[in-house]
């Protein structure tokens, strides 16, 4: 996978008393191109019906048969359609045009776009939280704060995954995510 490269300006002469002179820096950026594209598609105004309201998700619960419930599942499965109708990532990045980002996005491709996410999403937003979520999860390192960062975001419920596989409503809020 090739990475892009930024180019950035380094400004000489400002702390020494001299003249300004910038001289280009060829930085290597962090996220592929097609986790760029999906950035972009984020991004993007013409696509905020498309992105809106989104799901966010992290972690798994322990059934009582001893097997994982994961978020993720749980909310493809059961989360996309009424009565919440919320988009989640992978959803949002398929519709960006990158059909199948589990085989070509890196993890710092995963944080970013989920990062961009978090702080594009306005109006309400859903997160659906495993009984275990581990502490370097994306959902913990990047999107909570980002998501309590956006004052575009004017409501959050945050739902809990139970043993038997039901989820509640539980009383978090944007404020105490």
């Amino acid at each position: 996978m090739k990475s892009q490269l930024l180019t950035c300006f380094w400004i000489l002469g400002i702390f020494v008393g001299g003249p300004a002179v910038a001289v280009p820096i060829v930085l290597e950026s962090l996220t592929s191109p097609e986790a760029q594209t999906a950035i972009n598609y984020i991004n993007n105004p013409a696509h905020h019906a498309a992105i809106n309201p989104v799901c966010f998700y992290s972690g798994r619960t322990i059934s009582t048969a001893g097997k994982p419930i994961n978020a993720r599942n749980l909310l493809y499965d059961t989360w996309h359609g009424p009565p919440r109708n919320c988009h989640y990532l992978k959803e949002i990045i398929m519709n960006a045009g990158i059909a199948n980002p589990g085989k070509i996005f890196t993890k710092d491709d995963w944080k970013e776009v989920s990062r961009t996410l978090a702080q594009q999403v306005s109006g309400h937003v859903y997160v659906l939280l495993g009984q275990d979520v581990r502490a370097d999860s994306v959902w913990l390192t990047d999107e909570r704060d980002a998501l309590k960062a956006n004052h575009a975001v004017t409501g959050v419920e945050v739902w809990e995954i139970h043993p038997d596989g039901s989820t509640t409503l539980t009383p978090k809020t944007k404020v105490t995510l």
